[in-house]
């Protein structure tokens, strides 16, 4: 197609999506550029960074307004300018001159949060020409909270990529990777339990408590080892590129999906386990008029103890758990790619 799209996001999202968007790019013949968006880390000496944090000689507005400033000659070059998610740090970062600049352009948002999570009021969708969002509850609630159409587009996986029809040894009985919220530590501890009891392999890694320097990397661990004893033996607090994550998914025989509390439809990693040739073990969620069925493409849990009692069942009944497990392949390799997402969000 011959387009220039400009991505403009944090690289916490790009960690994540990078590797899709520049396939689609290939493969749609378009040109894709990325914009990292980020709280100033690096890029600060130590004198900035102070004068950052505590924002002396409003420094903060004055950082990010040189940010805009180079942005708005950028976005010219460009035929379709996509945020995922809206940065915000004190104030959005969208504003002034390069909000006006935006709303010339084929400006798009994807929210790959729930917007019921933003806090601040946001008083430039005016500048989108679409506004999609993963979660359908944000339908009824963006246009009542801030009077946007917003389009409901699932999340595809992009972990087929990444394994290339390769057949791994299924060495894992049960894995979760994902970031220890309250409600996951009530889930996890309970299956923790269950399989030191069972003798079982439980691969759990993410992010369990905060590791920016020394000190606060062994107190996050001391913490998690006092208040969660069985869980803290199996917990790696590492991130896992996607990747190396595909390729863990495909070695476990169950994997679980516990959302955190404010998200209520299928998120991306119900797609990227079920390529993966695992089994699903989602919390209930909202499935929605997607084409998927609880006990036939994945399994849902309605509590913690439910959990324990399904990952049991399904790993002594190999037969009905491989029946699952092609059900939820085959309808996620035909509807759920991030391919799929990106051309909805993009034409």
């Amino acid at each position: 197609m011959n387009r220039k799209i400009l991505v403009i996001s944090e690289t916490v999202f790009f960690n994540l999506y990078k590797d899709g968007l520049y396939k689609y790019a290939k493969d749609n013949r378009d040109i894709i550029d990325l914009y990292y968006l980020d709280y100033p880390k690096k890029d600060l000496n130590i004198i900035n960074k102070a004068r950052y944090k505590y924002n002396i000689n409003d420094f903060k507005r004055k950082y990010y307004a040189k940010i805009r400033d180079k942005l708005v000659s950028k976005i010219e070059n460009y035929d379709i300018i996509l945020f995922i998610n809206l940065f915000y740090d004190d104030e959005y970062f969208i504003q002034g001159e390069f909000a006006e600049a935006l709303k010339k352009k084929d400006t798009r948002v994807f929210f790959v949060d729930s917007i019921k999570t933003i806090d601040q009021k946001i008083t430039f969708f005016d500048i989108f020409n679409d506004v999609y969002s993963f979660e359908e509850q944000d339908v009824v609630y963006g246009k009542e909270k801030f009077n946007v159409n917003i389009k409901y587009t699932t999340i595809g996986t992009l972990y087929k990529m990444f394994l290339q029809d390769e057949k791994y040894s299924k060495d894992i009985d049960v894995c979760f990777v994902g970031i220890g919220t309250e409600k996951r530590l009530k889930y996890l501890d309970t299956i923790a339990e269950y399989c030191e009891k069972n003798k079982l392999r439980f691969f759990v890694a993410g992010h369990f408590w905060h590791d920016n320097n020394w000190l606060n990397y062994h107190i996050g661990q001391w913490k998690l080892k006092k208040r969660h004893p069985v869980l803290a033996k199996y917990v790696e607090n590492r991130f896992i590129v996607p990747r190396d994550l595909a390729k863990i998914y495909a070695r476990s025989k169950i994997v679980l999906n516990i959302n955190v509390a404010y998200h209520k439809s299928l998120n991306q990693r119900c797609f990227d386990v079920m390529v993966c040739d695992s089994l699903l073990l989602n919390d209930k969620q909202n499935i929605g008029n997607l084409p998927l069925i609880d006990g036939k493409d994945f399994i849902m849990c309605k509590d913690e103890d439910d959990m324990v009692r399904k990952i049991d069942f399904y790993l002594n009944h190999q037969e009905e758990c491989n029946e699952i497990i092609n059900s939820g392949k085959i309808k996620t390799e035909r509807e759920f790619l991030f391919s799929n997402t990106l051309m909805k969000l993009l034409h």
